[in-house]
């Protein structure tokens, strides 16, 4: 399917939508599912939220609504041949006057509460997050891309390098393949277990660093994490990840199409503690749903949640200074969407209720 029949099926949703709420038109502004339509960040390099274009659709027709510093640009780059009419403020007009005469004399709903409109934010938030076959696909692309990107920086950073000298090694590899880094993680030396959400400082790396990405292309957001030593870890840090491998191995697969969130957490919290970790279970976040936001649902303890098909999860698990963490497709079997490569990298196979499940392991290196 192209991009333009991609926009009239979402557009068919739309205008479904607004016989239901008895609309004339949808103005959309949340950035994610102005993502999510277009196909496009087309938020993206505008610095000021003031700023941000915004769409406008009703059943048979759908416009940009640009400021007109950016509308050239917007067209060339994303919206060529997508059949978008165009509503332009110039820029010393601002945005919201252009808003105000675009809801006059209408009925109209929008992603954002608004005076006088119907609000659709939670509803376009539950249908972007089924992907479609495309999305799935673009998804796949560039999970294997983040993948490809943290794997490559870890097996090229040498001891000595700072974390922040890590962190802008995988920015550059992401960068280069237009891709956007929304987080992005380099933690040496287990400072993972003094810091659940590492990020990067200017520590030094000088036996083992945790690398993780979360990334964005077209919208869409995936997250990987992978953990190289210098010589062989230890015994502890050695059964804290074989711990955390086997947590994730049990979540991605009881994370199948129809099952409630709640049932896969518990099958992630009992393997958790039979092996002596409940502490570390409870000390972050098991997973979420992700797709045109890094985060579009949290995943939190009797989340009334139930995963369906297409949806997009990164599951994560956390002991000691150990971090597993990849983002699948939710499919029965799961689908990692950020794979190991074949050859490239070391993968422990974890089984589960017959079912095999690929981890990365950790990569060992030779110390210098």
């Amino acid at each position: 399917m192209g991009r333009r029949a991609e926009l009239d099926a979402k557009q068919a949703r739309v205008a479904d939508l607004l016989t239901e709420v008895g609309a004339d038109g949808l103005l959309v502004l949340d950035p994610a599912n102005i993502a999510w339509i277009a196909g496009a960040p087309l938020c993206d390099d505008v610095p000021d939220p003031a700023d941000w274009p915004a769409l406008y659709l009703t059943p048979t027709g759908r416009w940009l609504v640009s400021a007109s510093i950016d509308t050239q640009r917007l067209f060339d780059q994303y919206l060529d041949g997508l059949g978008f009419q165009l509503k332009e403020w110039p820029w010393d007009w601002g945005r919201e006057r252009l808003l105000t005469d675009l809801q006059a004399n209408r009925r109209i709903a929008s992603d954002r509460v608004l005076p006088d409109c119907v609000p659709l934010g939670p509803t376009l938030r539950r249908v972007r997050c089924a992907l479609t076959a495309a999305e799935q696909a673009r998804l796949r692309a560039l999970g294997a891309a983040v993948a490809h990107a943290v794997e490559a920086t870890c097996r090229n950073l040498e001891p000595g390098q700072t974390e922040e000298e890590v962190a802008g090694q995988l920015a550059h590899r992401l960068v280069h393949h237009a891709i956007r880094p929304v987080a992005l993680t380099a933690a040496a030396d287990g400072r993972a277990a003094r810091h659940p959400r590492p990020g990067v400082t200017g520590a030094v790396v000088r036996s083992s660093c945790l690398v993780a990405a979360t990334a964005t292309r077209a919208g869409l957001h995936v997250t990987a994490a992978r953990t190289v030593t210098f010589g062989p870890p230890t015994d502890a840090s050695r059964s804290d990840f074989d711990a955390a491998c086997r947590i994730v191995a049990a979540v991605a697969a009881a994370g199948v199409p129809g099952t409630a969130a709640r049932a896969v957490l518990a099958a992630g919290e009992k393997v958790a503690h039979l092996g002596g970790h409940d502490d570390a279970w409870r000390a972050s976040p098991p997973g979420h749903v992700t797709g045109w936001l890094p985060v579009e649902r949290p995943l939190p303890p009797g989340t009334p949640l139930v995963l369906e098909a297409g949806w997009a999860v990164t599951w994560r698990a956390g002991i000691g200074a150990a971090v597993v963490a990849d983002t699948y497709h939710v499919a029965a079997p799961p689908e990692a969407v950020t794979p190991i490569e074949a050859g490239l990298w070391p993968v422990k196979r974890v089984k589960v209720q017959g079912l095999t499940v690929d981890v990365p392991d950790v990569l060992e290196r030779s110390p210098r």
